[in-house]
């Protein structure tokens, strides 16, 4: 009886020893070299919570890009973004051509459907938009809320990645998900030179967007941008 009471006490014991204790406990894997390597080259560019650092990524170099690459790290990694989009949106020209040299994809998209030419538009160096188009970027290419790259470079963009687009054969007069346009997008942002140049290849002045507003009611607050939109022929709507 002694006995079987021992038995019962170690196999009661055994089973309620929490899972790993003692010498041969099963450790979680350790991260890859290439995975610590992907980490770190996107880090180059974004913070912990996995957003853009502009502050920091504008001071990104080719240098710090190489070394990364050097100990593994995949040049088409993607958390939300990828490496080539980062160097887009920050504008940093020399990055972005040392990236697709390394076989970044040009045409990559994030889950918004987010391509590296929109970012570049988006983020002002005309330099960057005119390579990426060189390298196959595709120009018509949309997010998933209809957002072209003309209407990033009209909403946050520089004058010449607007006329290089347009140029290029940007449809001027597309419309978003929104009903918003370059040249709405343009106004509502207070870009009183891109809504000039839009105004003066064509840009429908009338059109409003889904919640019935125009160029000139977006422009609210931009009187340099209402002049002129008014000296083109847009009118109030009290304006017959």
């Amino acid at each position: 009886m002694q006995a079987y009471i021992r038995l019962l006490i170690i196999v009661v014991t055994l089973t309620i020893v929490p899972a790993g204790y003692g010498h041969h406990a099963r450790q979680p894997p350790a991260p890859s070299q290439q995975a610590k390597a992907n980490a770190a080259l996107l880090g180059l560019w974004t913070n912990t919570a996995g957003k853009i650092d502009f502050a920091r990524a504008r001071k990104v170099t080719s240098s710090q890009i190489n070394k990364v690459l050097d100990r593994g790290a995949d040049v088409n990694v993607k958390a939300r973004y990828t490496p080539l989009m980062l160097a887009a949106a920050t504008g940093v020209f020399d990055c972005v051509k040392l990236l697709v040299s390394k076989g970044a994809a040009v045409n990559a998209r994030t889950t918004d459907g987010a391509t590296a030419l929109l970012y570049a538009a988006q983020g002002g160096n005309v330099e960057c938009v005119k390579f990426l188009m060189r390298k196959g970027a595709d120009i018509t290419a949309k997010n998933r809320h209809g957002v072209t790259p003309l209407m990033g470079a009209a909403f946050m963009g520089s004058l010449a990645s607007v006329q290089y687009l347009v140029l290029h054969g940007s449809e001027v007069n597309a419309k978003d998900d929104r009903g918003m346009t370059a040249l709405l997008r343009a106004a509502s942002s207070g870009g009183a030179a891109k809504v000039k140049y839009l105004v003066s290849i064509g840009a429908n002045l009338h059109v409003r967007d889904k919640n019935g507003e125009t160029a000139l009611t977006l422009a609210h607050g931009y009187p340099d941008v209402i002049a002129i939109l008014k000296a083109a022929g847009t009118k109030d709507a009290t304006q017959k």
